[in-house]
């Protein structure tokens, strides 16, 4: 079997046992899987064995779904993550997964910072082999007194990827972020509420040939002092064309592109 596409909408019955489909795909050496649950019941666990398929180079997982990685989780082959929307169980598991991937390529990430089944304090992103990152957290801007406000949410994003080719952070929820270790950065877009310590991200930063900024105008004005080696590009998001997911996911993740197949 090469690739397996499982969608199942708030309609569906509660008695379709999709553990069990996903359990066959990788008895049958699955390639391929995506799977988006949106059914009213609860977050859904994966068969563990999911989490050791050594043939499952492509892994999508949407909404309804829990992620509970075990020790013994290990995907030899996966270069190709995404995860959007889901349930994470704790810090702890989502650490041990990424580090269990060893040469993932490309992540994927979007998160509701909402809901309150989003349970994880610290999102690192730790992961040797990887070349390009998409994250997105919040993309509907929260209604503050002030649209340049930063509150506290006692929450960060932490990346650190020597490989790393291709950056972009769309956040809005306030949560602090650090980026650190990418010598081989090319492009990098980063359009938040908050932003990391100045003088800690020019050393990331310092090799990208191509940043585009989407913030507020104090933070920009300090980040006009950024050595960039070609390019520095300051713009508004609804003129971001030219953007990672464009050029590294073919249009299938930009926010201004038409959705996927799977319309996830």
């Amino acid at each position: 079997l090469k690739t397996l596409l499982i969608k199942l909408g708030p309609g569906c019955s509660s008695d379709i046992d999709v553990r069990k489909w996903i359990a066959k795909a990788v008895d049958r050496r699955v390639v391929v899987l995506r799977f988006k649950l949106s059914c009213s019941n609860g977050p859904t666990r994966l068969p563990k064995r999911i989490y050791t398929c050594g043939t499952l180079k492509e892994l999508t997982l949407a909404h309804k779904v829990l992620l509970d990685f075990p020790s013994s989780c290990f995907l030899p082959s996966l270069v190709f993550l995404e995860l959007l929307f889901v349930v994470y169980k704790d810090d702890a598991s989502l650490d041990r997964f990424f580090s269990r991937c060893p040469v993932l390529n490309i992540l994927v990430v979007k998160r509701n910072r909402r809901n309150r089944d989003d349970n994880i304090t610290k999102f690192s992103v730790k992961i040797p082999s990887l070349e390009g990152l998409f994250y997105v957290s919040d993309e509907i801007i929260s209604s503050l007194p002030d649209e340049d406000e930063v509150v506290d949410t006692g929450k960060c994003l932490a990346i650190d990827t020597p490989a790393l080719l291709d950056l972009t952070i769309i956040d809005h929820s306030g949560d602090s972020f650090s980026i650190e270790n990418m010598p081989c950065l090319e492009f990098a877009l980063i359009n938040v509420k908050s932003f990391p310590d100045i003088d800690k991200s020019k050393t990331s930063l310092s090799a990208v040939r191509s940043l585009v900024l989407y913030m507020t105008d104090q933070v920009v004005a300090l980040y006009l002092f950024i050595c960039v080696t070609n390019l520095l590009v300051l713009v508004t998001l609804s003129h971001i064309i030219n953007c990672i997911c464009c050029r590294l996911f073919r249009c299938r993740f930009c926010p201004l592109a038409p959705s996927s197949s799977l319309d996830l």
